[in-house]
């Protein structure tokens, strides 16, 4: 999986300082660029200490330095140049992040949601592009508003996200009862019942019509079974649709909140917290009703 949102070929350019650690005698060179270029202490601190062997090279030879020194001195060598390697690949994921400025977690809810994007129906992918591009946008509001030291109403940005993950739910819930519905074949019922309802007519023994019209019975409560999933998709949409809107409520509220103290936030974000506890819910209702079915 990308480390970053860049890309694997933006990854894998900006990770070409690693050769460097394999190269003998600049082997260092590739830690200390990377804290160099990241302004990242402890790296130069480590580049600095892994060149001590290749400096100490002028030192040792020229002056032709007891056999026990030089082997020790390669023992150092090759010690600092294995090191560096391992170092090199240890700090690449950090690296990689702090040159992108992002965040881990914010490139793992990228990538889960690029997940979540890619196992849907096509249907509903531009729907998820709008719902993760709104709170994307929230949250950068959240925190520039937080490093303004603007008062922000506590648990807003927990209360965003998993209003969004009851969405994803309800994607998932509406994808169930689509495929229910695909196999169930309605017209192919429809159909089946208006013949089984003409042989009903035909049909000569009293055994027979009530054969007949239990099994008509059955169909129909079958076909009633599947006008209700129908119907609860449309709810399910209209569902999908007013979390979206919840969503860019608070994305126009939060510019407003410059200007407002705490309880007035509250007071604000009040709907929106009572909208995400009645969709949770419903979705747990909704799940308990289709439990068998599903």
């Amino acid at each position: 999986m990308a480390i970053t949102t860049k890309g694997k070929s933006w990854e894998f350019v900006n990770s070409l300082w690693i050769v460097l650690s394999f190269i003998p005698f600049l082997y260092w060179v590739s830690i200390l660029i990377a804290g160099l270029k990241t302004q990242t202490k402890n790296w130069i601190f480590f580049g600095i200490l892994y060149s001590l062997p290749f400096f100490s090279l002028f030192l040792i030879f020229p002056n032709n330095a007891p056999e026990i020194v030089k082997n020790i001195w390669a023992i150092a060598f090759i010690s600092a140049h294995l090191a560096t390697i391992f170092h090199s690949f240890g700090i690449r994921k950090q690296y990689l992040l702090k040159i992108s400025g992002e965040k881990e977690e914010d490139v793992q809810q990228k990538n889960t949601q690029q997940t979540i994007i890619e196992a849907v129906p096509a249907e509903y992918r531009p729907f998820l592009n709008k719902i993760y591009s709104l709170r994307a946008d929230i949250i950068k509001q959240i925190e520039y508003s937080e490093k303004n030291n603007f008062t922000i109403v506590d648990g807003l940005e927990t209360l965003v996200n998993s209003h969004v993950e009851q969405t994803e739910e309800i994607i998932r819930r509406d994808i169930q009862l689509q495929k229910i519905l695909k196999n169930a074949g309605d017209m192919e019922l429809t159909k089946s019942v208006a013949q089984l309802k003409l042989r009903l007519q035909s049909a000569q023994t009293p055994e027979l019509k009530q054969e007949y019209q239990k099994t008509i019975d059955r169909y129909e409560q079958h076909r009633n079974s599947l006008k209700d999933i129908t119907e609860q998709r449309e709810i399910l949409t209209l569902r999908m649709n007013s979390a979206y809107m919840s969503l860019k409520q608070v994305k126009i509220d939060l510019l407003k909140m410059e200007n407002l103290d705490n309880q007035k936030q509250i007071e604000v974000f009040k709907d929106f917290e009572e909208k995400t506890n009645e969709l949770s819910y419903y979705l747990k209702a909704l799940k308990d009703s289709y439990s068998e079915e599903i």
